[in-house]
């Protein structure tokens, strides 16, 4: 980050400088047009023409402004700033499966973390055997596998009668 700190300033000193340098030749021309008006239309003062004592010029002062930024574009491409990681990638590799089942736990309601915690414990449970071990009716528990589903938590495969429940492979602790 130093490096790109270092990139501006002399982008801004170059800059600057420019600018500078347009005012000096702006100038020097202004001087060079008041000696000519002064002196009737002639540029030879003592013999010597007030033009051939210039060494400067416009395209002299845009090669050194195209160096400085040329200077300055490499400097940017050099000190590109490290790419972070996306924030979706460091949390994916901070958080063990269990933490990611007890995040979800803490957004669901007490019938829904029971269940959820119940199905984890034995994956592919039958919905019939799911409704002794929770202590729900038949109804209640319906309602919260479908809610559950909804929320994309877990499937329900049809097995005879009845059904397995699954924690969605995203959600399980593996």
């Amino acid at each position: 980050m130093n490096q790109r700190k270092l990139a501006i300033a002399l982008f801004v000193l170059a800059v600057i400088l420019s600018i500078s340098l347009f005012s000096l030749v702006s100038k020097i021309e202004t001087l060079e047009d008041q000696i000519m008006s002064v002196s009737g239309g002639n540029c030879y003062i003592d013999g010597e023409c007030v033009h051939e004592d210039s060494n400067y010029s416009i395209p002299g002062a845009l090669g050194i402004i195209g160096v400085i930024g040329v200077i300055f574009v490499s400097l940017i491409i050099i000190t590109k700033p490290e790419v972070k990681k996306p924030i979706r990638e460091e949390i994916k590799k901070e958080f063990t499966p269990d933490d990611k089942f007890n995040t979800i736990l803490t957004v669901l309601d007490d019938s829904e973390k029971k269940v959820m915690k119940i199905v984890k414990e034995e994956e592919g449970i039958t919905q019939a055997t799911l409704k002794f071990r929770a202590d729900m009716s038949k109804t209640k528990l319906s309602t919260v596998l479908s809610g559950l589903e909804k929320k994309n938590l877990i499937t329900r495969e049809e097995k005879g009668k009845t059904y397995q429940i699954y924690i969605k492979s995203s959600h399980a602790s593996e």
